[in-house]
């Protein structure tokens, strides 16, 4: 599958020193071997019942840069179990958060491959680009807002590795970087003046000319710029900051759905539309 930066190199999003202790590294080391050997992910709370989600996230800190040796460094960051009945399901009280290395981004019209992924998926979303950085929790809606350069259609594509659904919880999502594996990214829309608007956006995903999703961006716990927000505070309460140029994922529209092979469309009417190929 070939891959294709979307970002210009020069940007970067800061990842502080994880701050692991020994056995987080370890945990970490294992992870990443599982990935890179195309092997399911063992459970981490089943190799370490007392992780927490602090540790989790250390983990996860940790794996990350353990990838970006080799694949070019961080774009952004993504927002995972925007909603509620999500955060009940996994022993959580909020969302949580990932981080996406440049190798996850594909452009649109790509042709992916099923095999070289564990257990894919296909979210569609709306994304953000920064247009300046942010190193502190933002105070609401209004200061956000003006951090955003622009929004766009986005894909996400997450690989569900850990090999034991029946028992995952929440420290097992964070540790295995929420399952970030790869993204496509639409162009944004000429026009676009009102981002509060944006929870009002449709879209339709098929799949060989048929519907298999469809919905509104705005959900039980808000709109994309909320998601934002939400990932802007906790990633800056935990020491990170997010640099101008970033991208930030900000969760599915609609359903995650198992990725199946065909010709997939998602349609956001006057927002944008993105095709890519599963096979």
């Amino acid at each position: 599958m070939r891959r294709k930066a979307w970002l210009p190199a020069l940007v970067l999003v800061f990842l502080v020193w994880s701050g692991a202790e020994a056995w987080e590294d370890d945990l970490a080391r294992s992870i990443h071997q599982a990935h890179r050997e195309g092997r399911m992910v063992t459970n981490p709370s089943a190799t370490r019942p007392d992780l927490d989600l602090d540790g989790a996230y250390r983990v996860q800190t940790a794996l990350v840069q353990l990838a970006t040796r080799e694949d070019g460094g961080v774009m952004g960051y993504k927002a995972a179990l925007t909603a509620p009945a999500a955060w009940k399901r996994f022993g959580l009280t909020e969302p949580v958060y990932g981080v996406l290395t440049r190798n996850m981004s594909l452009p649109p019209g790509a042709s992916i491959r099923y095999s070289d992924f564990r257990r894919l998926f296909v979210e569609v979303e709306i994304a953000f680009i920064l247009g300046r950085p942010i190193t502190r929790p933002p105070s609401g809606l209004d200061e956000i807002k003006a951090c955003v350069e622009s929004a766009v259609p986005a894909i996400e594509l997450p690989d569900v590795r850990l090999a034991d659904l029946d028992k995952m919880n929440g420290t097992d999502v964070v540790a295995d970087n929420t399952g970030a594996a790869a993204i496509i990214v639409g162009p944004a829309p000429a026009g676009l003046k009102d981002l509060a608007g944006l929870g009002q956006v449709n879209f339709r995903l098929l799949r060989d000319d048929s519907v298999i999703d469809q919905g509104r961006a705005a959900g039980p716990s808000g709109g994309p710029l909320e998601n934002l927000l939400w990932l802007a505070r906790a990633v800056t309460r935990r020491g990170g900051r997010l640099e101008k140029g970033a991208l930030v994922m900000t969760g599915a529209m609609g359903r995650m759905l198992p990725a199946r092979p065909g010709r997939y469309l998602a349609d956001y009417g006057e927002f944008g539309r993105i095709e890519f190929t599963i096979r």
